[in-house]
């Protein structure tokens, strides 16, 4: 079994966590626990080289760039890859979850789903760009991200760039999600946006 290392921050108060994180993942190894009352911070041994690694913070914890096999949003990626919208779902109290967690933040399970999801809803805010911030970028400014609300997903809210026409653009419009295939820039599928035809600002609260 390869060891997991979990960087912690020391004093932080989660001796809770701790405890789960230990019945659950035998094998971690907590860098800054400080438990003893003079706060030891000092770093373990040096171990060998593992080939799994986790970074915790008080509310999430992530592994490996993203759609990266063993990340913790590789399912998402998968979902685009197969033309799907999967989102994360709790699997004891159903509670949608997004960014995705490694663990409930509702009930505390560790039980995770990832299910399917329609690619419509409504446009909660918005952003336009002009300054290319990266080469990929360049030639292809200005352009509108939007801030999505998902109804059938307990109002999870994702990013994406607005594709198409922007005629009837405004907080409150009905979206429609489309996939964009990896390229050279972009080796992973996007999800982008595009207004739904004929659907008036609002329609979708």
């Amino acid at each position: 079994m390869t060891d997991t290392v979990v960087m912690v921050t020391p004093n932080l108060p989660l001796r809770g966590l701790y405890d789960d994180l230990r019945e659950h993942h035998p094998d971690i190894v907590l860098i800054g626990d400080a438990r003893s009352a003079g706060g030891d911070r000092r770093r373990p041994p040096r171990r060998q080289a593992s080939s799994r690694s986790a970074f915790m913070t008080a509310s999430a914890m992530t592994e490996a760039p993203a759609g990266r096999a063993g990340s913790i949003d590789a399912p998402f990626w998968a979902g685009l890859a197969a033309g799907e919208l999967r989102l994360q779902r709790c699997a004891a109290c159903r509670e949608w979850t997004w960014p995705p967690q490694w663990r409930c933040g509702a009930c505390g399970s560790w039980e995770m789903d990832w299910e399917t999801v329609p690619m419509t809803g409504w446009v909660h805010t918005f952003a336009r760009t002009w300054h290319p911030f990266t080469p990929e970028m360049q030639g292809r400014t200005p352009f509108v991200t939007l801030l999505v609300d998902l109804p059938q997903a307990g109002g999870a809210r994702l990013i994406g760039q607005l594709v198409g026409p922007e005629v009837g653009l405004a907080i409150g419009a009905a979206v429609e999600g489309v996939i964009e295939p990896p390229d050279r820039a972009n080796p992973l599928a996007a999800l982008r946006w595009k207004l739904a035809a004929a659907a008036p600002a609002g329609a979708g609260r």
